[in-house]
């Protein structure tokens, strides 16, 4: 996935045959560092495969998270932070799922111990399952929309109808990103960020990714360079494509692994 967060929960582990649990411990010796650090993380499952409980531990503190499923969707997932140098309390992080009788997401929620943060809702589908859009807070309006091979999400102020986002993708027939654009404010206006193309092999498996040049300004200011300013990736994403506005990192899937081919519509109807 082109996505680093979804709001479609997907957990997935390369394991040969059932797994219960999982334990995996890094270290440094001295030689290699003079600080060495020393991390350990363990994975528990239930009978069907669902990752049901992760546990780290490192240096600076130790997070657990705990999910709940229920017939085959997650309902909830709780993560408890605790830091070793007692500099901060400790503090959860949680967010939850709830779907309809198809089982298509219908709200996500998401917050800090008892305060809200985010709420989605009026999730809207097309007769194909594909999602049409979704409101946050009513107040941010998301429409999706699709024309041939090409998918354009939209991002615009509810009441006032003003578009402040737009990404549009171009799958191939195997619904594989091929092009990517993304368009932000600058100067109050909307204008294309940064643009991408992917290609693959005979599998599936990306082999090439290039970024016209681009920026990253302050502000609303994101307006794309000349072509002789060097090649930099894109930036994170939050929720749905919604650019984090932070400095240039590797793009990233919906689970920690590195950038697969985007499918949207398996994404969003659970598939």
């Amino acid at each position: 996935m082109i996505l680093q967060g979804g709001l479609q929960y997907q957990d997935t582990a390369n394991f040969r045959g059932p797994v219960a649990a999982v334990e995996r411990e890094e270290n440094q010796s001295t030689s290699q560092n003079p600080e060495p650090y020393h991390t350990k993380t363990m994975l528990k499952f239930d009978g069907d495969g669902h990752l049901i409980q992760r546990t780290d531990e490192g240096a600076l503190g130790t997070s657990i998270t705990t999910n709940i499923w229920e017939h085959g969707r997650l309902q909830s997932q709780t993560v408890a932070h605790h830091r070793n140098d007692g500099r901060l309390a400790d503090w959860n992080e949680w967010q939850r799922w709830s779907y309809d009788t198809n089982g298509r997401l219908m709200e996500f929620k998401a917050g800090r111990d008892k305060e809200e943060m985010n709420d989605y809702v009026n999730f809207r589908y097309d007769s194909k399952g594909r999602p049409l859009g979704y409101e946050l807070y009513a107040q941010t309006l998301t429409e999706i929309s699709y024309e041939g091979n090409k998918i354009t999400l939209s991002r615009l102020q509810k009441y006032q109808g003003r578009k402040f986002f737009e990404q549009v993708q171009v799958v191939d027939d195997k619904n594989r990103v091929i092009d990517l654009k993304v368009s932000d404010l600058s100067a109050g206006q909307l204008k294309l960020w940064y643009h991408v193309t992917f290609k693959y092999d005979d599998k599936g498996r990306v082999i090439e990714q290039n970024t016209d040049p681009f920026k990253l300004g302050d502000g609303d200011d994101y307006s794309p360079l000349p072509s002789s300013i060097a090649t930099v990736s894109p930036p994170r994403y939050e929720f749905l494509m919604h650019p984090v506005r932070s400095e240039p990192q590797e793009t990233c899937s919906l689970i920690l692994r590195r950038i697969k081919p985007p499918r949207i519509l398996e994404a969003w109807s659970g598939k």
